[in-house]
Protein backbone atom coordinates (compact mmCIF):
# COMPACT_ATOMS: atom_id res chain seq x y z
CA UNK A 1 0.00 0.00 0.00
CA UNK A 2 2.42 2.46 0.87
CA UNK A 3 4.40 1.82 -2.10
CA UNK A 4 0.72 2.22 -4.35
CA UNK A 5 0.51 5.64 -2.59
CA UNK A 6 4.18 6.70 -3.21
CA UNK A 7 3.57 5.94 -7.23
CA UNK A 8 0.84 7.91 -7.19
CA UNK A 9 2.19 10.75 -5.25
CA UNK A 10 5.10 11.02 -7.73
CA UNK A 11 3.09 11.10 -10.92
CA UNK A 12 0.88 13.62 -9.43
CA UNK A 13 3.89 16.08 -8.08
CA UNK A 14 5.94 14.95 -11.84
CA UNK A 15 2.61 15.75 -13.86
CA UNK A 16 2.46 19.49 -12.03
CA UNK A 17 5.96 20.33 -13.01
CA UNK A 18 6.58 20.68 -8.75
CA UNK A 19 9.50 19.62 -7.13
CA UNK A 20 9.22 17.63 -3.25
CA UNK A 21 10.05 20.99 -1.78
CA UNK A 22 7.02 22.69 -3.21
CA UNK A 23 4.60 20.05 -2.67
CA UNK A 24 5.87 19.65 1.02
CA UNK A 25 5.66 23.28 1.78
CA UNK A 26 2.05 23.70 -0.04
CA UNK A 27 1.09 20.89 2.84
CA UNK A 28 2.86 21.75 5.70
CA UNK A 29 4.99 18.60 5.32
CA UNK A 30 9.13 18.73 4.92
CA UNK A 31 10.36 17.84 1.32
CA UNK A 32 12.29 14.95 2.65
CA UNK A 33 9.30 13.50 4.12
CA UNK A 34 7.50 13.84 0.60
CA UNK A 35 10.74 12.05 -1.02
CA UNK A 36 9.93 9.11 1.77
CA UNK A 37 6.88 8.88 0.95
CA UNK A 38 7.16 8.09 -2.64
CA UNK A 39 9.81 5.40 -2.67
CA UNK A 40 7.20 3.75 -0.16
CA UNK A 41 9.76 4.03 2.91
CA UNK A 42 6.68 6.51 5.07
CA UNK A 43 3.19 6.05 5.43
CA UNK A 44 1.76 9.60 6.05
CA UNK A 45 -1.09 10.30 8.91
CA UNK A 46 -4.50 10.71 7.81
CA UNK A 47 -4.43 14.46 7.98
CA UNK A 48 -1.18 14.57 6.20
CA UNK A 49 -3.15 12.01 3.56
CA UNK A 50 -6.18 14.72 3.56
CA UNK A 51 -3.61 17.49 2.60
CA UNK A 52 -2.28 15.79 0.13
CA UNK A 53 -5.52 14.72 -1.67
CA UNK A 54 -7.20 18.09 -1.33
CA UNK A 55 -3.60 19.83 -2.65
CA UNK A 56 -4.44 17.95 -5.78
CA UNK A 57 -8.04 17.79 -5.85
CA UNK A 58 -8.33 14.33 -5.51
CA UNK A 59 -10.45 11.70 -3.40
CA UNK A 60 -8.05 10.02 -0.50
CA UNK A 61 -9.59 6.61 -1.46
CA UNK A 62 -7.23 7.63 -5.06
CA UNK A 63 -4.03 6.73 -2.67
CA UNK A 64 -5.29 3.58 -1.32
CA UNK A 65 -7.17 1.74 -4.19
CA UNK A 66 -4.83 -0.58 -6.28
CA UNK A 67 -6.06 -0.22 -10.24
CA UNK A 68 -7.06 -2.97 -11.82
CA UNK A 69 -7.79 -3.76 -15.44
CA UNK A 70 -9.19 -0.48 -16.92
CA UNK A 71 -12.21 -2.45 -18.89
CA UNK A 72 -12.86 -4.56 -15.65
CA UNK A 73 -13.65 -1.46 -13.31
CA UNK A 74 -15.53 -0.32 -16.69
CA UNK A 75 -17.59 -3.11 -16.54
CA UNK A 76 -18.22 -2.99 -12.64
CA UNK A 77 -19.41 0.49 -13.33
CA UNK A 78 -21.90 -0.59 -16.13
CA UNK A 79 -23.16 -3.58 -14.05
CA UNK A 80 -23.88 -6.83 -15.81
CA UNK A 81 -26.58 -6.60 -18.39
CA UNK A 82 -25.92 -8.14 -22.14
CA UNK A 83 -26.04 -4.89 -23.79
CA UNK A 84 -23.60 -3.27 -21.43
CA UNK A 85 -21.14 -6.17 -21.83
CA UNK A 86 -21.62 -6.09 -25.71
CA UNK A 87 -20.74 -2.28 -25.64
CA UNK A 88 -17.67 -2.74 -24.16
CA UNK A 89 -16.47 -5.30 -26.09
CA UNK A 90 -16.84 -3.31 -29.06
CA UNK A 91 -14.83 -0.22 -27.60
CA UNK A 92 -12.43 -2.45 -25.91
CA UNK A 93 -11.69 -4.37 -29.66
CA UNK A 94 -11.85 -0.80 -31.27
CA UNK A 95 -9.16 0.36 -28.50
CA UNK A 96 -7.39 -2.46 -29.66
CA UNK A 97 -7.57 -2.18 -33.51
CA UNK A 98 -6.34 1.63 -32.80
CA UNK A 99 -3.23 0.84 -30.73
CA UNK A 100 -2.35 -1.98 -33.16
CA UNK A 101 -2.65 0.84 -36.37
CA UNK A 102 -0.60 3.25 -34.07
CA UNK A 103 2.19 0.80 -33.53
CA UNK A 104 2.04 -0.74 -37.12
CA UNK A 105 2.35 2.73 -38.52
CA UNK A 106 4.45 4.48 -35.64
CA UNK A 107 2.54 7.10 -35.39
CA UNK A 108 1.90 7.18 -31.03
CA UNK A 109 0.01 10.75 -30.15
CA UNK A 110 2.14 13.36 -27.92
CA UNK A 111 -0.66 13.97 -25.23
CA UNK A 112 -1.52 17.10 -24.18
CA UNK A 113 -0.08 18.35 -20.66
CA UNK A 114 -2.27 17.51 -17.44
CA UNK A 115 -3.63 20.19 -15.67
CA UNK A 116 -3.65 20.64 -11.68
CA UNK A 117 -5.20 23.23 -9.50
CA UNK A 118 -6.86 25.36 -11.55
CA UNK A 119 -10.52 26.23 -12.53
CA UNK A 120 -12.41 25.23 -14.92
CA UNK A 121 -12.80 28.70 -16.67
CA UNK A 122 -8.75 29.17 -16.43
CA UNK A 123 -8.26 25.69 -17.43
CA UNK A 124 -10.60 26.46 -21.04
CA UNK A 125 -8.76 29.63 -21.68
CA UNK A 126 -5.20 28.31 -21.29
CA UNK A 127 -5.73 24.91 -23.03
CA UNK A 128 -7.10 26.95 -25.98
CA UNK A 129 -4.31 29.64 -26.09
CA UNK A 130 -1.93 26.28 -25.96
CA UNK A 131 -3.90 25.36 -29.02
CA UNK A 132 -3.60 28.81 -30.51
CA UNK A 133 -7.20 29.60 -31.32
CA UNK A 134 -7.29 32.35 -29.47
CA UNK A 135 -11.59 32.87 -29.06
CA UNK A 136 -12.29 31.35 -32.41
CA UNK A 137 -15.02 28.78 -33.24
CA UNK A 138 -13.19 25.26 -32.76
CA UNK A 139 -14.22 23.79 -35.99
CA UNK A 140 -14.09 19.91 -35.72
CA UNK A 141 -13.60 19.53 -31.96
CA UNK A 142 -13.27 15.25 -32.83
CA UNK A 143 -10.08 15.74 -34.35
CA UNK A 144 -9.18 18.50 -32.09
CA UNK A 145 -9.13 16.29 -28.91
CA UNK A 146 -7.56 13.55 -31.43
CA UNK A 147 -4.90 15.28 -32.49
CA UNK A 148 -3.75 15.79 -28.59
CA UNK A 149 -3.97 12.39 -27.19
CA UNK A 150 -7.41 11.53 -26.64
CA UNK A 151 -8.39 8.59 -29.42
CA UNK A 152 -11.66 8.98 -30.02
CA UNK A 153 -14.43 6.01 -30.86
CA UNK A 154 -17.84 7.31 -31.91
CA UNK A 155 -20.37 4.27 -31.96
CA UNK A 156 -23.79 3.91 -31.49
CA UNK A 157 -25.47 2.86 -28.15
CA UNK A 158 -29.19 2.59 -27.53
CA UNK A 159 -30.31 5.57 -25.53
CA UNK A 160 -32.39 3.35 -23.26
CA UNK A 161 -28.87 2.50 -21.79
CA UNK A 162 -28.33 6.43 -20.64
CA UNK A 163 -24.75 6.37 -21.41
CA UNK A 164 -23.28 9.90 -23.12
CA UNK A 165 -19.79 9.33 -23.29
CA UNK A 166 -16.97 6.55 -21.88
CA UNK A 167 -13.57 7.69 -20.42
CA UNK A 168 -10.49 5.19 -19.95
CA UNK A 169 -6.73 5.34 -19.37
CA UNK A 170 -4.94 2.07 -20.55
CA UNK A 171 -2.64 2.07 -18.21
CA UNK A 172 0.27 -0.43 -19.52
CA UNK A 173 0.28 1.66 -23.21
CA UNK A 174 -0.45 4.90 -21.76
CA UNK A 175 -3.03 5.72 -23.99
CA UNK A 176 -6.25 7.05 -23.40
CA UNK A 177 -9.59 6.68 -25.19
CA UNK A 178 -12.88 8.23 -25.71
CA UNK A 179 -16.35 6.56 -26.33
CA UNK A 180 -19.15 8.82 -27.36
CA UNK A 181 -22.40 7.68 -28.22
CA UNK A 182 -23.22 8.09 -31.55
CA UNK A 183 -27.10 7.81 -31.49
CA UNK A 184 -27.12 11.38 -29.80
CA UNK A 185 -27.50 14.48 -31.66
CA UNK A 186 -24.64 16.12 -33.20
CA UNK A 187 -24.43 19.29 -30.36
CA UNK A 188 -24.68 16.46 -27.74
CA UNK A 189 -22.04 14.93 -29.56
CA UNK A 190 -19.96 17.55 -29.12
CA UNK A 191 -20.60 18.63 -26.34
CA UNK A 192 -19.44 15.42 -24.68
CA UNK A 193 -16.14 15.20 -26.81
CA UNK A 194 -15.15 18.80 -25.03
CA UNK A 195 -16.48 16.90 -21.64
CA UNK A 196 -14.42 13.68 -21.93
CA UNK A 197 -11.48 16.20 -23.28
CA UNK A 198 -11.51 17.37 -19.79
CA UNK A 199 -11.50 14.15 -17.58
CA UNK A 200 -7.97 13.11 -20.11
CA UNK A 201 -6.67 16.68 -19.22
CA UNK A 202 -7.04 16.89 -15.23
CA UNK A 203 -7.91 13.11 -14.13
CA UNK A 204 -6.35 11.09 -16.71
CA UNK A 205 -5.29 8.24 -14.25
CA UNK A 206 -8.37 8.65 -11.72
CA UNK A 207 -10.04 5.24 -13.40
CA UNK A 208 -12.58 5.26 -16.35
CA UNK A 209 -15.86 7.48 -16.28
CA UNK A 210 -18.77 6.46 -17.25
CA UNK A 211 -21.55 9.58 -18.38
CA UNK A 212 -24.75 9.90 -17.93
CA UNK A 213 -26.36 12.30 -20.70
CA UNK A 214 -27.62 14.62 -17.69
CA UNK A 215 -24.24 15.76 -16.88
CA UNK A 216 -24.64 17.98 -20.14
CA UNK A 217 -27.62 19.55 -18.59
CA UNK A 218 -27.22 22.12 -15.90
CA UNK A 219 -29.61 21.56 -14.01
CA UNK A 220 -28.95 17.92 -13.15
CA UNK A 221 -24.89 18.01 -12.95
CA UNK A 222 -24.93 19.42 -10.22
CA UNK A 223 -26.09 16.12 -8.61
CA UNK A 224 -23.14 14.74 -9.99
CA UNK A 225 -19.72 14.43 -8.68
CA UNK A 226 -17.64 18.18 -8.53
CA UNK A 227 -15.47 16.40 -11.30
CA UNK A 228 -18.60 16.20 -13.66
CA UNK A 229 -19.39 19.39 -12.78
CA UNK A 230 -15.67 20.82 -13.78
CA UNK A 231 -15.63 19.06 -16.73
CA UNK A 232 -19.03 20.62 -17.66
CA UNK A 233 -18.11 23.89 -17.23
CA UNK A 234 -14.61 23.39 -18.65
CA UNK A 235 -16.57 22.06 -21.85
CA UNK A 236 -19.11 24.91 -22.36
CA UNK A 237 -16.09 27.66 -21.61
CA UNK A 238 -13.95 25.97 -24.04
CA UNK A 239 -16.58 25.31 -26.95
CA UNK A 240 -18.20 29.35 -26.40
CA UNK A 241 -15.96 31.21 -25.02
CA UNK A 242 -17.53 34.21 -23.25
CA UNK A 243 -15.56 37.18 -24.35
CA UNK A 244 -16.77 35.61 -27.71
CA UNK A 245 -20.30 35.59 -27.09
CA UNK A 246 -20.28 39.03 -25.54
CA UNK A 247 -18.20 41.02 -28.33
CA UNK A 248 -20.70 39.53 -31.16
CA UNK A 249 -23.93 40.67 -28.88
CA UNK A 250 -22.54 43.91 -28.24
CA UNK A 251 -21.59 44.56 -31.81
CA UNK A 252 -24.68 43.39 -33.52
CA UNK A 253 -27.32 42.79 -30.35
CA UNK A 254 -27.08 45.94 -28.26
CA UNK A 255 -28.64 45.81 -25.29
CA UNK A 256 -31.97 44.90 -26.22
CA UNK A 257 -33.12 41.48 -24.72
CA UNK A 258 -32.03 38.43 -26.90
CA UNK A 259 -34.87 36.99 -29.36
CA UNK A 260 -34.67 33.98 -30.69
CA UNK A 261 -33.44 35.24 -34.15
CA UNK A 262 -30.36 36.96 -32.28
CA UNK A 263 -29.30 33.11 -30.51
CA UNK A 264 -29.71 31.97 -34.37
CA UNK A 265 -27.56 34.28 -35.70
CA UNK A 266 -25.14 33.94 -32.39
CA UNK A 267 -25.53 30.13 -33.48
CA UNK A 268 -23.72 30.61 -36.85
CA UNK A 269 -21.59 33.00 -36.21
CA UNK A 270 -19.81 30.97 -33.34
CA UNK A 271 -20.63 27.68 -35.34
CA UNK A 272 -21.69 25.44 -32.50
CA UNK A 273 -25.23 23.45 -31.95
CA UNK A 274 -27.89 25.26 -30.13
CA UNK A 275 -28.25 23.09 -27.25
CA UNK A 276 -24.64 24.43 -26.44
CA UNK A 277 -25.62 27.93 -27.15
CA UNK A 278 -28.63 27.97 -24.85
CA UNK A 279 -27.14 26.06 -21.99
CA UNK A 280 -24.23 28.61 -22.27
CA UNK A 281 -26.40 31.78 -22.03
CA UNK A 282 -27.74 30.24 -19.89
CA UNK A 283 -24.98 30.21 -17.21
CA UNK A 284 -23.32 33.64 -17.92
CA UNK A 285 -26.73 35.16 -17.16
CA UNK A 286 -28.09 36.30 -20.90
CA UNK A 287 -31.07 34.21 -20.72
CA UNK A 288 -33.56 33.44 -18.04
CA UNK A 289 -34.15 29.62 -17.06
CA UNK A 290 -37.75 30.40 -18.35
CA UNK A 291 -36.39 31.79 -21.74
CA UNK A 292 -34.08 29.31 -22.44
CA UNK A 293 -36.81 26.60 -21.95
CA UNK A 294 -39.05 28.39 -24.16
CA UNK A 295 -36.16 28.21 -26.45
CA UNK A 296 -35.09 24.77 -26.80
CA UNK A 297 -38.63 23.51 -27.48
CA UNK A 298 -38.49 25.70 -30.64
CA UNK A 299 -37.76 24.50 -34.31
CA UNK A 300 -34.77 25.65 -34.46
CA UNK A 301 -33.98 24.23 -37.73
CA UNK A 302 -37.18 25.24 -39.72
CA UNK A 303 -36.31 28.74 -38.07
CA UNK A 304 -33.21 29.49 -39.41
CA UNK A 305 -33.49 28.11 -43.11
CA UNK A 306 -36.61 30.50 -42.46
CA UNK A 307 -34.21 33.40 -41.73
CA UNK A 308 -30.92 32.61 -43.17
CA UNK A 309 -31.99 30.70 -46.45
CA UNK A 310 -30.03 27.53 -45.23
CA UNK A 311 -29.21 25.21 -42.02
CA UNK A 312 -25.57 25.55 -40.89
CA UNK A 313 -25.94 22.28 -38.63
CA UNK A 314 -28.74 20.55 -39.97
CA UNK A 315 -27.93 17.48 -37.92
CA UNK A 316 -28.59 19.39 -34.59
CA UNK A 317 -31.75 17.36 -33.57
CA UNK A 318 -31.12 14.46 -36.16
CA UNK A 319 -30.59 10.88 -34.22
CA UNK A 320 -27.75 9.02 -36.32
CA UNK A 321 -28.04 6.31 -38.06
CA UNK A 322 -26.78 2.98 -36.15
CA UNK A 323 -23.32 3.01 -37.39
CA UNK A 324 -20.03 3.71 -36.42
CA UNK A 325 -18.25 7.02 -37.21
CA UNK A 326 -14.38 6.04 -37.90
CA UNK A 327 -12.27 9.12 -37.24
CA UNK A 328 -10.76 10.36 -40.17
CA UNK A 329 -7.15 9.80 -37.82
CA UNK A 330 -8.25 6.03 -37.81
CA UNK A 331 -9.07 6.12 -41.50
CA UNK A 332 -5.76 7.59 -42.32
CA UNK A 333 -3.68 4.89 -40.11
CA UNK A 334 -5.57 2.26 -41.72
CA UNK A 335 -4.39 3.51 -45.22
CA UNK A 336 -0.66 3.94 -43.53
CA UNK A 337 -0.73 0.60 -42.49
CA UNK A 338 -1.73 -0.80 -45.50
CA UNK A 339 0.80 0.92 -47.36
CA UNK A 340 3.60 -0.35 -45.16
CA UNK A 341 2.28 -4.04 -45.65
CA UNK A 342 1.24 -4.88 -42.16
CA UNK A 343 -1.74 -6.90 -43.59
CA UNK A 344 0.10 -9.53 -43.48
CA UNK A 345 1.27 -9.71 -39.83
CA UNK A 346 0.33 -13.00 -38.21
CA UNK A 347 -0.71 -10.58 -34.91
CA UNK A 348 -3.44 -8.96 -36.61
CA UNK A 349 -6.94 -9.40 -35.71
CA UNK A 350 -9.50 -10.71 -38.44
CA UNK A 351 -11.48 -7.72 -37.86
CA UNK A 352 -9.12 -5.40 -38.36
CA UNK A 353 -8.44 -7.40 -41.87
CA UNK A 354 -11.95 -7.34 -42.91
CA UNK A 355 -12.14 -3.32 -42.10
CA UNK A 356 -8.53 -2.34 -43.99
CA UNK A 357 -9.72 -4.10 -46.67
CA UNK A 358 -11.89 -1.96 -47.93
CA UNK A 359 -9.00 0.70 -48.66
CA UNK A 360 -6.44 -1.99 -50.39
CA UNK A 361 -8.05 -0.68 -53.76
CA UNK A 362 -7.29 2.82 -53.33
CA UNK A 363 -3.74 2.78 -52.88
CA UNK A 364 -2.98 1.93 -56.64
CA UNK A 365 -5.10 5.35 -56.86
CA UNK A 366 -3.59 7.59 -54.09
Amino acid sequence: MAKLLGTKLRLLREGAGLIQDEVGKAVGLSGEFISQLEIGRRRPSLDSLTSLAGFFKKDVSYFLTEEGDAFDLLSSKLGSQPQAAAVLRKFRQRCEDYLFLEDSTSRRIEPAPEYFRVSPESMAGEERRRLGIGLAPIADIFSLVETNGLRLIRQPIDLDMKIAGIYVFLKNEEAAFALVNCSQSSGLQKMMAAHLYCHFLRDRRDGPVVDNPDVLVAEYVSLYHPKEQFAQKFASRFLLPPERIREILQKDVGKSGLCFEHVLYLKRRLDVGIFALLQALKDLGLLSPSKSKEFQEKDADRLEESIFGDVRKPEEKVVHSQREIFSDRYRWLSVEALRKGRLDAQNIPKRLVKQLSRFQPLLKEI
